[in-house]
Parts: structure tokens; sequence; C-alpha cells
């Protein structure tokens, strides 16, 4: 059987470069691209097919992709939640024009499918308790909004040139990542977790109220292996969730919780910087953002935020310094 290729957008970013080892594995012809360096990682280097270097606001970075070729495009790049609120023209550059040419480059590279990774900050601040792929769009900010616009260019290449395209909204992802440098140590569960690893204290600088949906990166890889075995077109809008929301002060308890199973020390939290906390609250609103359309498509066991975080702290144990 022909091996598929697979050009990764971002591919050596967080998320990027955890797909592209696991699918590298499963047996995939994975092409990253990276707009920086390429990492210094023995083992995902020679696990690659092939390396891309360039930025895909540069004609020279379209021309290398089709000249690839590849069967499948997973489109990853984004600036981030801070960084799209900079600066207007960067931000429609990178997060819609991108998405709009590498669409373009669908029929004559005769692409079999497209996954684009939005982000559920397309829903905004939403007054439902339960968030499905149908609830009014109302984005909030410069991030959420631009991939908002590239779903809409997404969708139309899916009905006006028949493209199997997927969008998936993705929630708050967490775990260890591939490089050890990664741009991942802010991301909510790994924070709290490298904080209360290195510095033995659980701080949130909010009342910790605030109701979030975490998925771990394993179980985003395992849901986009399946999606590249089926047979038959996915196109269309999906959560990529866990399914579970959990508030900020209840995901902070967590952490205390397993530290102290694995450690023997109960850590402090501390709410707004500085208040010392005892007991746990219960929030009487939490939105919840159910996966149960894209769960008709895939099957997998999902990892509990509890094994995630025992694994985030035998990952920092095996790369403290």
């Amino acid at each position: 059987m022909v091996k598929k290729k697979i050009l990764i957008t971002g591919g050596s970013g967080y998320i990027g470069s955890r797909l592209s080892l696991y699918l590298s594995q499963k047996g995939f012809h994975i092409i990253p691209l990276c707009n920086s360096k390429i990492p210094d990682n023995k083992e995902w280097i020679q696990s690659m097919y092939l390396i891309l270097q360039g930025d895909l606001r540069d004609k020279a970075t379209l021309n290398k992709i089709e000249a690839v070729r590849p069967d499948v495009i997973i489109h990853l790049v984004s600036l981030d939640h801070n960084q799209s609120g900079i600066n207007v023209q960067q931000t429609l550059q990178v997060n819609v024009q991108s998405t709009w040419d590498l669409l373009s480059l669908s029929a004559s590279i005769k692409l079999e499918k497209f996954i684009y990774f939005s982000t559920t900050q397309v829903y905004g601040q939403s007054s439902e308790s339960v968030v499905t792929e149908n609830t009014k769009l109302q984005p909030s900010n410069a991030y959420g909004l631009t991939h908002k616009m590239s779903e809409d260019l997404v969708d139309f290449y899916k009905r006006s040139k028949n493209l199997d395209a997927v969008s998936l909204r993705l929630s708050n992802s967490y775990g260890e990542p591939v490089f050890h440098d990664a741009n991942c140590w802010s991301l909510v569960v790994n924070d709290l977790c490298k904080m209360a690893f290195e510095n033995k204290i659980i701080v949130l600088n909010s009342d910790g109220n605030a109701a979030k949906d975490f998925i771990h990166y394993s179980d985003i890889t395992d849901i986009i292996y399946q999606l590249l075995l089926s047979k038959e077109s996915n196109s269309g809008i999906y959560n990529l969730s866990s399914g579970n929301s959990v508030t900020l002060l209840e995901l902070a308890f967590e952490v205390q919780k397993i530290y102290k199973e694995l450690y023997g020390v109960e850590l402090n939290i501390f709410i707004k910087k500085n208040q010392l906390v005892s007991t746990l609250s219960r929030t009487k609103f939490k939105n919840r953002i159910p996966n149960v359309r894209l769960m008709q498509i895939v099957s997998y066991n999902s990892m509990s935020i509890q094994e995630g975080i025992r694994s985030l702290f035998k990952y920092l144990e095996r790369n403290s310094y």
C-alpha cells in the first residue's frame, strides 16, 4: 500500500510535533513545515519523511508545498491568543490568508483531505450551558474571530470544490511536549503542574471559577489518526474536546491531590495571587463543550485529567535540571 504524504503546518510546534511523531510511527510519510529553525532532536528528525522550512506568507514556501504534492494537509499555523490581538495585518496574514492560500492549492495538487485546527474561542463567552457546533458564534477576541473567518473559507472550499475538509474546534490542550523548550508551559494544566513541581506552590491569578474543557494531546493525535483512516468523507465542523469541563479551582485541587500522592507533600493553593484556599467551592454555572458529533465517527479511550497530570509530573521528573 502506498503511504500517504501528510503535510503538517506548524509541524515543530507543540501539537504539531506530537502529531508529526505519532503519525510517522503509524506509518504515514510526514512532512512537517517549520517556520523557525528545525528542532535539534535526532529521533524526531529521523522519523520525518521530509522537513520543509519556510513561512506560509512567502510564495516560495507555497511553491515548496505544491512541489511535494501532499495527499493531506493538516493546518495548525496560527498566532496565539495574545499575539493575535497586536497587529491586525499580521494576524490576518497568518491566521486567515495562510488558510486561504493552502486551500487554493487543493485543486492543483489533488488534495484528498484538509484538516483545519480551529478553536472553541469562536463561541466567545457563551451563556449556554451546553455549547454544541450549532451554538451561535460570538467571538470576543481577534483569535476567535480570525479562526471563524478561516472556518468559513474551509466551508467554502468544501462546498464549491467538493473538498473533503474538516474544521476541528480545539478546546484547551495540555500534556508534555516533544521538545522541552516548546512554547507550551503557559497552557493552564502544564503551567500549574510545572509551578507545583518547581515552586512547591499552586497559584491562580483569578478566583478560579472559570470553567474550561481540557483535552490531552494523546487524544488529539489518536482522533486525527482515525480521521485519516476513515474511507468516508467526514467534512464538517466538530468540537475537539474532552466533553468534560472543570473550573480552574477544581483543576488546582486535582494538581494538589496528585502531587501529594506522588511526593507526600500537600501544597498550598492561592487564588487571586495571595488568598489561601483550603476548601473547594462549587460554581453554579459551567459551560460544557460536548464532543458527541466527533464521537459518532471516531472511537477512543480518553485520557482523564488525573492521568494527564500524573504524566506531566513524571515528565518533569525526567527533565528536571
